[in-house]
């Protein structure tokens, strides 16, 4: 599948500046990397979403807190 993907000024530079410094073989490589981390990314956060959700149903919690400097927990 070929996708044409008009960049403005900035990323085209950045992507090429990728490119020259050799992190990626291509422009089109690096576009693939960065359309599958959005995916990625993109499941990670609703599975959080759905984690908190199933936490925030469940009524009960314990908040925790962080002591403030100098107290001690005892």
């Amino acid at each position: 599948m070929t996708v044409r993907v008009e960049l403005s000024p900035e990323l085209e530079q950045a992507v090429n500046e990728k490119v020259r410094k050799g992190e990626f073989l291509t422009a089109d490589d690096l576009v693939r990397q960065a359309v599958r981390r959005f995916i990625e990314d993109d499941a990670e956060i609703a599975h959080t979403k759905a984690l908190l959700q199933e936490a925030a149903e469940s009524g009960d919690y314990l908040e925790l807190t962080e002591p403030r400097v100098g107290q001690h927990r005892t």
